[in-house]
C-alpha cells in the first residue's frame, strides 16, 4: 500500500522552523518571466483549460521548444509525437508542466546573474547532471524521477545570486574549502544565518512550486536528517540530496565522492556504476557528437573497483 506523503505539512513545518533572515533581505532576487508568471496566474483556475494555458506560453519561442522537447524526450518515449503546447501539457498534467515551465523560467532568470566566481556554463551542466542522477536514482526506488530532476536541477539555483552578490565571501569560502574541509552550507549559515537551500526553498514556495519539489531543495543537503525521518526517507528527496554529493566547482561538501561510494557499497538503493553509464549516456545523447566533459564512469572507474 502506498502512503500519501503530507508534503504540504512538511513543506510549513521546514520553512517555519527556518525563516528567511533579515540580513539576506537585502538581496536583489531573480523575478520569474512574464509569461511564466502569467501561466502560474492562469493555472490557478481550476476551470481553465488546456489550450488556454497553452495560449500564455505560446508568445515565448524559447519556452515552447523546451516543453515541446521535454514532452518528446525519451522519458515519454511511448506517446505519439507531440506538436502543441496544449497537447505537451495533457500529456505531462498540470503539476508536472508547473513545474518544468517554472523551471525554464528560473533558469532564464538565472542567467541574468553575472559572477567571477563560478563559470555559468559549467554550473549549469553540473546542475544537469546532478539532475539526470537523480532521476536514475529514483526510478531505481520506483519514487517520481520528474520531481527528482527538477528538485536536483534547482537545489542550488541561487548560488550564482548570492556568489554575484557576495563575491568576496565566495572566494573566500573557496580557499577554505581547498585549504580546510569547510562545507558550503556552514559557512553560510556562519555569514547569514541562513544557507542557500534554505533560502532557494522560500522563493521556491513563494513561486508555487508543488511542496514537494519545495521540499526537495530544502532537504538537499541533509542526508542524515532524511534517512532518519520516518517519511522523507522513504521519498523523492533522498536521492535529489544524495545527487548533491556529486563534485562541482563550488565544493559544496566535504568528501562528497567518496560518501557516494560508501552509500552504493552499504545500501542497496542504487548501483553507483550503473547510474553513472546512464547519466554518461544521456548527456552524451543530449551533447549531439560533442565531447562530455567530466563523465560520471571516468570520474568513479577506479574508486569503484578499489571498494
Amino acid at each position: 500500500m502506498v502512503v500519501a506523503i503530507p508534503w504540504a505539512e512538511l513543506c510549513r513545518e521546514a520553512l517555519d522552523a527556518q525563516p528567511y533572515p533579515q540580513t539576506l533581505k537585502s538581496v536583489t532576487l531573480p523575478a520569474l518571466p512574464g509569461v511564466v508568471d502569467a501561466f502560474l496566474q492562469k493555472s490557478a483556475d481550476p476551470n481553465a483549460s488546456a489550450q488556454q494555458l497553452a495560449s500564455t506560453l505560446e508568445s515565448d519561442s524559447g519556452i515552447t521548444c523546451e516543453l515541446l522537447r521535454h514532452v518528446n524526450s525519451a522519458s515519454y518515449a511511448g506517446h505519439a509525437r507531440i506538436g502543441s503546447v496544449a497537447q505537451a501539457i495533457t500529456v505531462l498534467g498540470l503539476r508536472k508542466a508547473k513545474s518544468f515551465v517554472t523551471t525554464v523560467g528560473i533558469q532564464a532568470a538565472m542567467a541574468a546573474s553575472k559572477t567571477r566566481v563560478m563559470n555559468q556554463t559549467t554550473f549549469w551542466n553540473e546542475s544537469l547532471q546532478r539532475a539526470l542522477f537523480a532521476r536514475e536514482v529514483a526510478c531505481t526506488g520506483k519514487l517520481d524521477g520528474d520531481v527528482a530532476f527538477l528538485g536536483a536541477l534547482l537545489q542550488d539555483f541561487l548560488l550564482p545570486v548570492f556568489a554575484s552578490e557576495y563575491p568576496e565571501e565566495y572566494f573566500q569560502y573557496l580557499s577554505l574549502a581547498r585549504e580546510e574541509g569547510f562545507e558550503l552550507c556552514d559557512y553560510e549559515r556562519g555569514l547569514f544565518n541562513c544557507d542557500h537551500a534554505t533560502a532557494a526553498a522560500h522563493l521556491a514556495h513563494n513561486w508555487n512550486l508543488p511542496d514537494d519539489l519545495v521540499c526537495c531543495i530544502f532537504y538537499h543537503h541533509q542526508i542524515p536528517f532524511l534517512a532518519g525521518h520516518p517519511v522523507l526517507g522513504d521519498s523523492v528527496c533522498l536521492p535529489v540530496a544524495i545527487s548533491s554529493l556529486l563534485f562541482g566547482q563550488m565544493r559544496q561538501v566535504r568528501q562528497g565522492e567518496e560518501r557516494l561510494i560508501d552509500l552504493d557499497r552499504m545500501t542497496d538503493m542504487f548501483d553507483l556504476a550503473t547510474v553513472c553509464e546512464a547519466v554518461d549516456a544521456q548527456l552524451q545523447e543530449m551533447a549531439q557528437g560533442n565531447r562530455v566533459q567530466f563523465p560520471l564512469a571516468r570520474r568513479f572507474r577506479h574508486r569503484l573497483s578499489s571498494v
